[in-house]
C-alpha cells in the first residue's frame, strides 16, 4: 500500500496522508477520507436523481435519532492540476450526506476514486439502482 498526499489548504495549513488502495477487478485507485463540506460537490452526471423527496425526509429522521450511517458516500476526484482547488464529485450517498449537513455536520466520510473513468462509474451506478437492486 502506497501513502497519497492530501492538502486541505483552505481550511487549515496540514499536510494529511492516508492509505492509497487498488482495485483489482476495476483497476481503480481509491482511498477513504473524512472530508470537509467545502470540499463536496454533487456529481449530476453519474447520478442526475435531485436530493429531496420523502426518503430525503425519512434520512433527517434516522440521523436526527441518532441513528449511524451504514454505508459511506461513494466519490472521485481528479489529481491532475492545482490540488489546492481540489473537489470531490459525490455520486453515491448523496442524499445522505445532505441529510446530515441539514442537521449540522460539517465533514462527512467519503470513499473517494482517483482519476477514474467517469463512464464506468456511472454504469456501475446505474446497474446497482436498477437491475442488480
Amino acid at each position: 500500500m502506497e501513502k497519497y498526499l492530501i492538502l486541505f489548504q483552505n481550511l487549515d495549513n496540514s499536510i494529511y496522508s492516508t492509505y492509497l488502495f487498488h482495485d483489482k477487478l476495476s483497476e481503480m485507485d481509491y482511498f477513504f477520507g473524512f472530508f470537509p463540506i467545502d470540499y463536496l460537490f454533487y456529481d449530476d452526471y453519474i447520478n442526475p436523481r435531485g436530493i429531496g423527496g420523502s426518503s430525503f425526509y425519512k434520512l433527517v429522521g434516522e440521523f436526527f435519532r441518532k441513528r449511524p450511517q451504514l454505508h459511506i458516500s461513494l466519490g472521485w476526484a481528479n489529481f491532475q492540476g492545482n490540488e489546492n482547488e481540489l473537489e470531490i464529485k459525490i455520486f453515491d450517498g448523496q442524499h445522505k450526506a445532505a441529510a446530515q449537513i441539514l442537521l449540522g455536520i460539517k465533514s462527512i466520510p467519503v470513499r473517494v476514486f482517483i482519476n477514474p473513468d467517469r463512464d464506468v462509474l456511472l454504469t456501475t451506478n446505474t446497474n446497482a439502482g436498477t437491475f442488480l437492486r
